[in-house]
């Protein structure tokens, strides 16, 4: 049996698509499910670390603290959820 993986979402940004690169973007809080996201106290932060060309544009990169624990590599946002920047390759 195998488990999925964990979930991060945003309540800010656009609902399709990137966020787009902003240099006074301020971290985002991080939720574990979207009821959380309307309701609850986030579980983390995504802090801006840059961008990357994205498809036909530019998207803001993320570093995701959940917890304690920082997590690895560099995540974008898509449509409110956090995905490891290496997932959208290809």
């Amino acid at each position: 049996m195998s488990s999925s993986p964990p979930v991060y979402l945003s309540r800010v940004g656009p609902e399709v698509g990137p966020v787009p690169p902003d240099p006074k973007r301020l971290p985002i809080e991080v939720f574990s499910d979207a009821c959380s996201a309307l309701s609850s106290t986030p579980i983390g932060l995504a802090r801006p670390r840059g961008w990357v060309v994205y498809q036909s544009g530019r998207a803001m990169t993320f570093g995701l603290t959940i917890g304690p624990d920082v997590l690895p590599g560099l995540w974008v946002c898509l449509g409110r959820a956090f995905v490891p920047l290496d997932a959208t390759a290809g």
